[in-house]
């Protein structure tokens, strides 16, 4: 009999179990999916403005269909088109799927309160303006997120706060040379080793002094038409001194550009770099400026060619 009680009594505690867990199971898995952002076209944002939780902000604006970057000293930049295009397609896609909470004390506690944030972003887009909080994260590209206006607190995939940087330096193009090789027709250098002139001649690299090997005029060629940069100057009234240590000129069919190099001003710093046609003075490593440097004309000539250039230097 005690038995049959006992066995009525686990029967029943399961039910209620069952009850419990019907009535108050999160409800966040049967939410009808929407977008966080909704109302926002992200063909039409036209700035971003990105702060993080040590008091660092950074603005993003489109100018005449291209996106620049506020530096330091408020002027603007070119910036990363591509990484800002890319970050505002994944803000406008976020969707409602998992809502985590909607109160207001849960926002300090994941961090998407006012005043309390990973990383708050404010987006002006055809006169409307958005505002979202990212928080914390509880996985690898997983991240709580809730929009400025709402209460709703959701878990969205495939963003982190990291591609969210507060820093100018993670937003402005470190392409700072970018010439297509194939369309180049004449490359002059000066270095301190002298300087030459290449010129393409039906489909040929030639020189004076000889006729270079086209493999290696090529790779040549195709190594200084660009050049990476580590930093943009900001310093108002900054101008390099001295003698530039390189120059470089590329003519070819999408105009002509002037790259000025001058040695470091700190020992092991970076070199300071200018095109003669930029907005700024900027920084670039001695790796991304070592053929530049080095470059000779007798580098370029086939082995022959080059021991009798050389011996003809000797006398």
């Amino acid at each position: 009999m005690m038995m049959n009680t006992n066995r009525w009594l686990a029967v029943a505690l399961a039910l209620q179990l069952a009850l419990v867990a019907v009535v108050y199971w999160p409800r966040h898995s049967r939410q009808e999916t929407g977008r966080i952002l909704a109302g926002l076209d992200a063909a039409a944002v036209t700035s971003l403005e990105i702060s993080d939780n040590s008091g660092k902000t950074v603005k993003l604006e489109k100018k005449d269909g291209v996106w620049k970057v506020r530096l330091a000293d408020a002027s603007l930049y070119a910036a990363d088109s591509e990484k800002v295009e890319k970050i505002i397609d994944k803000l406008a896609a976020l969707d409602t799927g998992r809502l985590v909470s909607s109160s207001a004390s849960a926002r300090r506690r994941l961090e998407v309160a006012e005043e309390h944030f990973n990383r708050r972003v404010k987006i002006a887009a055809a006169g409307d303006t958005f505002e979202l909080y990212l928080g914390t994260s509880p996985g690898y590209k997983r991240i709580h997120v809730r929009r400025g206006d709402g209460d709703g607190i959701y878990l969205v995939r495939d963003l982190a706060a990291w591609e969210l940087a507060a820093t100018v330096s993670s937003w402005w193009k470190h392409e700072y040379l970018d010439y297509d090789p194939g369309r180049v027709t004449a490359l002059a250098v000066k270095n301190g080793h002298g300087e030459f002139r290449l010129e393409r001649k039906d489909g040929k690299w030639q020189a004076e002094g000889g006729e270079p090997d086209q493999n290696r005029a090529a790779s040549l060629v195709s190594d200084l038409c660009r050049l990476t940069i580590t930093d943009v100057v900001t310093e108002k009234g900054f101008t390099p001194g001295g003698e530039p240590e390189a120059t470089l000129t590329i003519e070819g069919k999408d105009g002509k550009k002037t790259l000025s190099v001058w040695k470091p001003e700190k020992k092991d710093g970076d070199y300071t770099v200018k095109l003669e046609d930029a907005s700024h003075y900027a920084r670039a490593a001695k790796y991304a400026l070592g053929r530049l440097l080095d470059a000779t004309l007798a580098g370029l000539l086939p082995a022959e060619k080059a021991a009798a250039a050389k011996a003809g230097a000797d006398k």
